[in-house]
């Protein structure tokens, strides 16, 4: 099933590199992460340090790598969805801890 019923824009494909830049037909674009990380104030920096020793490198990693692995798991589930049209089973959870931390 798809929720999608008319092809309002004509999306074409493009690809990244791993230096997170898309080649666009309008060019090389950074990548959401790449702006946020570039534009992040100083004291957000400062605060996630201050954050990592108060519940120590071991803790933070895992916490780290759990978020970040749910991120990957929800940016491929929207992404089936755009390419694909494809919906989980009633039941399935994008965001579920299916991955370990490395």
């Amino acid at each position: 099933m798809t929720l999608i019923t008319e092809n309002k824009y004509p999306y074409q494909s493009i690809s990244r590199t791993a230096d997170h830049v898309y080649d666009t037909p309008s060019g090389k674009l950074p990548s959401v992460t790449t702006i946020l990380s570039t534009t992040k104030p100083e004291k957000d920096k400062k605060a996630l340090d201050g954050w990592r020793k108060a519940v120590g490198k071991a803790k933070a990693d895992a916490i780290c790598n759990e978020a970040a692995n749910r991120g990957t798991r929800m940016h491929n589930y929207l992404e089936g969805y755009v390419l694909n049209g494809e919906i989980k089973k009633a039941g399935s959870n994008p965001s579920a801890s299916d991955l370990t931390c490395s």
